[in-house]
């Protein structure tokens, strides 16, 4: 009994692990794109036009998307802890599959 109630954790272990990872695949993903939608916007001002808004504009994103990464790092890092903590325990393999 005790041996099945361990596969189930293991399996939830797993899958909450995918889920994490995904949404910081997607988190990831979005930040590229609004970076990649302000660069344009860059690339579309004319070069003696006032740009002090745009610029401040920018600087906000950037540093809204620097903190956002530094989360997800966060987030990467406790996977991990989780992950190793886990292989310290030494527990069998779990025959189920999780899907």
């Amino acid at each position: 009994m005790e041996k099945d109630a361990q596969c189930h954790r293991d399996t939830k272990l797993l899958k909450t692990k995918r889920h994490l990872l995904n949404s910081i695949a997607k988190e990831e993903k979005a930040l590229g794109r609004l970076l990649n939608a302000q660069a344009k916007q860059l690339e579309h001002i004319k070069p003696c036009s006032k740009t002090t808004q745009l610029t401040e504009t920018t600087t906000q994103l950037v540093e809204t998307v620097l903190m956002k990464e530094w989360l997800l790092l966060r987030k990467l890092e406790h996977v991990l802890t989780i992950e190793s903590k886990n292989k310290q325990n030494d527990s069998p393999p779990c025959l189920f599959d999780d899907q």
